[in-house]
């Protein structure tokens, strides 16, 4: 799908994928994140370097039951007044103790942009 691409982001740049349908801007995006393992050529990028990743949908298990506040500490462990603040910052402080399950999309976007923020993703 990806052929010739070459892509250099700088520090505090902010840089838009735009494309019609199938054109690879998830394809390129998860081969920078490290998601998916590109045929040929290199992928380069600073040592330590803390990324956050929106999904734009994520298949939570209807059966766990995983709040929102577990969702924004399953990877490293917060204390609950951060996990707090990051949802304000996104308006979505009120569904801290909600089921997953149970936001809508929008919300869970909120969620997940208010994890990347707690977890101080250097690129997002």
């Amino acid at each position: 799908v990806l052929e010739g691409v070459s892509i250099e982001i700088s520090k505090e740049e902010i840089v838009t994928v735009v494309g019609p349908n199938g054109a690879g801007k998830t394809t390129l995006l998860k081969i920078l994140l490290g998601l998916l393992k590109q045929d040929r050529g290199t992928v380069e990028k600073r040592s330590g370097l803390r990324v956050g990743y929106l999904p734009q949908k994520l298949n939570v298990d209807p059966v766990l039951p995983l709040s929102v506040e577990r969702m924004m500490t399953l990877t490293e462990n917060f204390p609950r007044n951060h996990v707090k603040t990051s949802l304000e910052e996104t308006g979505v402080a009120a569904l801290i103790d909600e089921p997953v399950q149970n936001l809508s999309g929008g919300e869970f976007q909120r969620m997940m942009l208010a994890r990347a923020l707690l977890r101080n993703a250097e690129l997002l």
